[in-house]
């Protein structure tokens, strides 16, 4: 129940590493140019349309438009990682039913309700909520997949389990460690999870009532493989208060994506909360329309049935999915902002170094048209130069992009490897963009006048 927020502040110290970062490569990147200064050759410098010598003369503005060009590939493999494994799990199949689905939490506890008094409320909050129209169904649980909150126990075969003050001390240890969720009747319905073998949860397994719980199908097959586990019976021991007698398994549900959509389903009991009582819960149904329009709905019903009773986190099934993607969510969007930033440093480079070298060649332009030199090749001889430094960025680019992706699967919950057709994909749009700013330079290089060229001589 709730949300994950991430804090995140602009403080003095935020500020401070900024403005040291600034001067810092302002005064690293204007060092550069000063020290080549020192070294320029007058003369070579004088002769400004010399043949070949823009590039010998700004070898270190090619290199760091080779390093622009590599880090732009490294970025942009990353957000189209980050983003083709984002599609893919928002595409995977949950187990449970991702639209219309509204939600909203709520804790008694805070209103010192009794159990008594938290369970009438209980049964009169589903009664209520079924009898709104566009509800087609209503339930309760502690945990609404997926939501890595969910309770966790230590279940035994009967006869295996250990002393209480045994358990206490070891519970993490011993037995069988799994997820419990206590849910209300009709939770399976309401959230669309099949119901393989057995029945669902009713009114009548509340306390007083032989204890009875609900396995999903990994928890079955673990207990019992290959057999039916519908009529057997677990060891759910108490850490606290009376032995609890053994539960019998009367249903097995279908696997789900219960903690969170990047991993495996977990083994999972679910337990009638009528049984195992908690005042705090989340409210969930199922709509026959949109659902945004039920969280009103929800609202209404709680504020009806006790006035000091509101909800908390209202949200959609599609919004419950976005918050728990978080993570994954905030990656691809920061590596994709800084991606496109670098790809748009590294077009602009490009074009800077292209127009830099065919004005400085402005006389060996000049002596090829006049030597029956077409547009077309000396647009093509331009362009050639830009995709060479294109490619020499592409070639340091790939291999670290390869490892810059393990990083990020590591990093990052979900993240599957990269394809070779997501990475012929990215070099393609990286190649576009740099051909483009080519364009410009070629363009004007194939309008040049060989007599005022030769003529500036």
């Amino acid at each position: 129940m709730g949300f994950r927020r991430l804090d995140v502040g602009v403080d003095g110290r935020v500020l401070g590493f900024t403005l040291v970062a600034w001067v810092t490569i302002g005064l690293l990147f204007a060092l550069m140019p000063a020290v080549q200064s020192l070294r320029l050759d007058l003369t070579g410098a004088l002769k400004n349309g010399a043949p070949g010598g823009g590039f010998r003369r700004s070898r270190w503005r090619t290199a760091l438009v080779v390093a622009q060009v590599a880090v732009s590939f490294i970025l942009l493999a990353g957000a189209g990682l980050l983003l083709r494994s984002l599609y893919r799990i928002v595409t995977s199949d949950p187990g449970f039913e991702t639209r219309n689905i509204a939600m909203t939490s709520i804790d008694l506890t805070v209103h010192r309700y009794s159990e008594e008094r938290g369970e009438a409320l209980y049964r009169r909050l589903l009664e209520r909520l079924s009898a709104v129209p566009g509800v087609a169904s209503a339930s309760l649980a502690w945990t609404v997949p997926p939501q890595d909150l969910s309770g966790r126990a230590s279940i035994f075969y009967p006869g295996q389990e250990p002393p209480q003050d045994v358990l206490r001390l070891k519970e993490f240890e011993i037995g069988l460690r799994v997820d419990i969720d206590p849910i209300a009747p009709h939770y399976f319905r309401t959230l669309g999870i099949p119901l393989i073998a057995g029945r669902d949860f009713t009114e009548q397994d509340r306390v007083g009532a032989p204890g009875v719980v609900i396995l999903s199908r990994k928890l079955a097959e673990r207990l019992w493989p290959g057999q039916t586990s519908v009529g057997k019976r677990i060891s759910w021991p108490t850490l606290h208060g009376p032995p609890r007698a053994p539960v019998e398994v009367i249903g097995v549900a279908a696997d789900t994506k219960y903690r969170t959509l990047t991993g495996e389903a977990p083994l999972l009991m679910y337990a009638p909360v009528l049984q195992n009582y908690d005042g705090r819960t989340t409210v969930v149904v199922r709509t026959a329309g949109d659902p945004r329009g039920a969280i009103a709905d929800l609202q209404r019903v709680l504020s009806d049935a006790d006035k000091d009773l509101a909800g908390f986190a209202p949200q959609t099934m599609s919004e419950h999915i976005a918050e728990s993607l978080w993570q994954q969510r905030m990656a691809a969007s920061w590596i994709g902002a800084f991606s496109l930033m670098a790809l748009i440093v590294a077009a602009v480079g490009l074009y800077a170094v292209i127009a830099q070298s065919v004005a400085q060649r402005t006389r060996e332009v000049g002596i090829r048209m006049a030597l029956g030199a077409a547009p077309g090749s000396v647009a093509g001889l331009v362009v050639r130069e830009g995709i060479l430094l294109a490619v020499a960025g592409l070639v340091i680019g790939v291999p670290v992009a390869l490892g810059f992706a393990g990083v990020v699967r590591r990093s990052v919950a979900g993240v599957s490897d990269m394809e070779p057709v997501s990475f012929a994909g990215i070099a393609l749009l990286l190649a576009a963009v740099m051909l483009a700013a080519c364009w410009v330079p070629a363009h004007r290089a194939a309008r040049v006048n060989p007599i005022e060229a030769l003529r500036c001589e």
